[in-house]
């Protein structure tokens, strides 16, 4: 049985974490993905804010797509979707959007509440 420690957004944010990696070697298309939707997309978010911490601005977010894809395997598809997770936990800020993409993500520094 897990004590309610076990349940700090630490500890849930490192097994997210640790579920991405993980699911790495899986099939995206894999039906085992399905249950774990939300849980795949944290886990994404925190090895993209791995990647980006304690950088200032991201000029090119088309780069930083390609570099999530091809080095952190983010599934492009889920790219947007991921820093927006970020925006919503207050950890990137300034996206700027065009279309559909996302544009000129602002890292954070030194914020609060994620303590990078």
């Amino acid at each position: 049985m897990s004590s309610s420690q076990d349940f700090t957004p630490t500890a849930i944010g490192l097994r997210a974490y640790d579920t991405a990696i993980g699911f790495r070697n899986l099939d995206e298309r894999s039906a085992v993905l399905a249950d774990f939707s939300s849980t795949h997309t944290i886990g994404m978010a925190a090895i993209l804010a791995g990647a980006i911490k304690g950088k200032d601005i991201i000029k090119d977010a088309r780069s930083l797509k390609r570099i999530a894809a091809e080095i952190l395997k983010i599934n492009p598809w889920a790219f947007d979707k991921v820093v927006l997770e970020l925006a919503e936990l207050e950890m990137v800020r300034g996206i700027r959007r065009q279309g559909y993409d996302t544009y000129g993500t602002r890292s954070c520094t030194n914020c609060c509440r994620c303590g990078s």
